[in-house]
């Protein structure tokens, strides 16, 4: 896992972002170009199983 601060630049626009789902690659993928944002697509976030499981097991 990469440290946050190495994927900021200046703090605060993110030089890269990594997206799982196609349909969220191609709805930022124009935004990111314009702004020389570096976007990914991976197999999986690194983070979101926690997080899933997380929002998903409370007890609303």
């Amino acid at each position: 896992m990469q440290c946050l601060t190495d994927l900021m630049v200046d703090s605060k626009i993110p030089s890269r972002i990594l997206v799982e789902r196609d349909e969220t690659y191609h709805l930022i993928k124009d935004v990111c170009h314009q702004l020389n944002i570096s976007l990914e697509r991976v197999e999986q976030l690194a983070t979101i199983p926690h997080v899933r499981e997380d929002m998903f097991s409370r007890d609303w």
